[in-house]
């Protein structure tokens, strides 16, 4: 158990102290106790391990108390120091207390001894247990942050790949392998699209969401969320509109992309679980009353995004538990039927919750469903009152919507980019996919090996930078770069499955030209970078 021993050290206190830790028991804790004649005996015992009570005799001449708690700040030991001697005067006890003790215990007291040191043993105890859960954290962050790197690097190299295959550049495909190529294509999507949503669900119950506040034309956006979702509508026979009750230049400041992602997990249920019908965006402004009756502030700018369908419906007994995680609409029979983890509710009414609005559900069974989303015009202030974002840089990803057709049609550049990643295969992928667009492509699986062709008279026009390297972290290689003859000026990308945070982001941005995390279609994104550097946009 946790926090199971609390160990006391002595320094040549008097009988009454050493009775005194005798006589307090504490459930559950067992009590270890050392014992101190000079300095050296002090060093040895912090040999071993970090005590946490160190009480000290005061009166004892041949141990240099100073020495003791000078040596403990330079250890930045949790040690709590207690002075125990004959009784002194309140200057003399304020000079103790500012030279490092935590308390000053009268010899003569035995009940005052013993109630001070049960306290001090109980912050001792709750102090570890706070500290053991923070490595815990800690470790279990770090871990988060390491695999999802590894597996984003591996999605993403299937994904490039599959898409590379699919595009039957050699003519040799049968139209069934091309099918196939096709599943593997979109499976390995939808698994990057669940270890974010994990991710995500991760980050919101550990206080460390992202939020990147931008303009957003609404009716731009919902436009182009319409585009994208009328022939996966059509392919169901089902049809999908958008009905615009905003003025046409109607902008709010919001996060793009969480906005995108809220609106993507709703329309796409909302198609997934209606087989007849249509399914229906609308976007207007709710007026006073309906705001009052979602228990939202009067906000003129507030802006609802509602999503109907005419679908399978949810009965009142999964309404009430829907936005809980792992959750959908009729337990397992809708799970084996329509696929999911039921995660994609939970996030976004959180998503919602952060940005300043609100996601609400209005659903009769066997009839469809219509959930609403409301977003206030400008979600900074509400932003900057929850202690569990962080409000990081815009990275701007309007690329990553560019049909492939118009990717595939440009003709390759003649630059030259250099790719640092520690994955063969992602290299390899990533150098087949950007050949449609730049000439040569040099790879390096390390920053060693990146040093060396950098090092080199070759001439590179952008830098493709991975932040997991086998021998350096990517912000280090990132800072060496900039200080290699040659290479100041060059733009460099980071390309990477690791989550970064809004401090790492902003030192990044000081000598990175963007942050492209590997995610759904964010080889585009990467590939709209590169075509803009090539052509002389960036």
């Amino acid at each position: 158990m946790p926090g199971s021993t609390i160990s006391i050290l002595l320094a040549q206190t008097p009988e009454v102290v050493q009775q005194a830790v005798a006589s307090v028991k504490i459930k559950g804790i067992e009590i270890e106790t050392g014992f101190l004649r000079n300095y050296q005996d002090f060093t040895k015992a912090y040999k071993r391990h970090q005590w946490d009570v160190l009480i000290i005799n005061v009166d004892y001449e041949d141990l240099d108390y100073e020495k003791v708690l000078r040596s403990l700040q330079r250890r930045k030991a949790y040690t709590r120091v207690l002075a125990v001697g004959k009784s002194r005067s309140r200057e003399q006890i304020h000079e103790l207390l500012n030279a490092g003790f935590r308390v000053f215990l009268p010899q003569v007291d035995e009940l005052l001894i013993q109630h001070t040191l049960r306290q001090q043993l109980e912050d001792a105890i709750l102090h570890n247990r706070r500290r053991e859960l923070e490595y815990e954290l800690n470790y279990k962050s770090q871990f988060i942050a390491k695999i999802s790197h590894e597996m984003r690097t591996t999605l993403n190299s299937v994904i490039l790949l599959s898409e590379i295959l699919a595009e039957n550049r050699s003519q040799s495909l049968k139209a069934d392998e091309i099918e196939y190529i096709d599943l593997i294509h979109s499976s390995s999507n939808n698994l990057l699209d669940l270890l974010n949503k994990i991710l995500d669900l991760s980050k919101i119950q550990s206080g460390k969401m992202d939020i990147q506040l931008e303009q957003v034309n609404v009716h731009e956006f919902c436009t182009r969320l319409t585009r994208l979702y009328i022939p996966v509508a059509a392919e169901k026979n089902i049809e999908f509109r958008y009905v615009n009750n905003l003025p046409i230049s109607q902008k709010i400041n919001t996060d793009r992309i969480r906005l995108e992602q809220v609106l993507n997990n709703l329309i796409s249920n909302a198609i997934k679980f209606t087989n007849k019908g249509h399914v229906k965006l609308t976007t207007y402004l709710p007026d006073v009353n309906e705001l009052a009756m979602q228990n939202l502030d009067a906000d003129d700018s507030m802006v609802a995004y509602e999503i109907s369908d005419t679908g399978i419906g949810i009965s009142d007994e999964k309404r009430a538990i829907i936005f809980e995680s792992y959750v959908q609409a009729e337990g397992q029979s809708t799970e084996k039927k329509y696929g999911g983890t039921g995660l994609g509710l939970a996030i976004s009414k959180e998503i919602a919750h952060i940005l300043g609005g609100k996601l609400t559900l209005e659903s009769e069974y066997g009839t469809g469903s219509t959930f609403t989303l409301y977003l206030p015009g400008d979600s900074r202030s509400a932003v900057e009152s929850k202690p569990e974002v962080e409000v990081v840089k815009v990275v701007h990803t309007e690329a990553a919507d560019q049909d492939t057709k118009e990717t595939k049609s440009r003709k390759t550049s003649k630059g030259k980019v250099l790719l640092v990643d520690n994955s063969t295969i992602h290299n390899m992928a990533l150098k087949e996919f950007l050949s449609v667009v730049v000439k040569d492509c040099v790879t390096a699986e390390s920053a060693q090996e990146a040093y060396e062709k950098l090092g080199s008279d070759e001439h590179f026009d952008c830098i493709i930078l991975d932040m997991y390297l086998p021998d350096a972290y990517g912000k280090d290689v990132l800072q060496k770069i900039r200080t290699m003859e040659g290479r100041k000026k060059v733009p460099v990308i980071i390309y990477s499955g690791k989550t970064i945070s809004k401090t790492e982001q902003k030192e990044l941005y000081l000598e990175a030209l963007a942050v492209v995390q590997k995610n759904v279609n964010s080889y585009k994104v990467l590939m709209h970078h590169i075509s803009g550097i090539l052509n002389g946009k960036s």
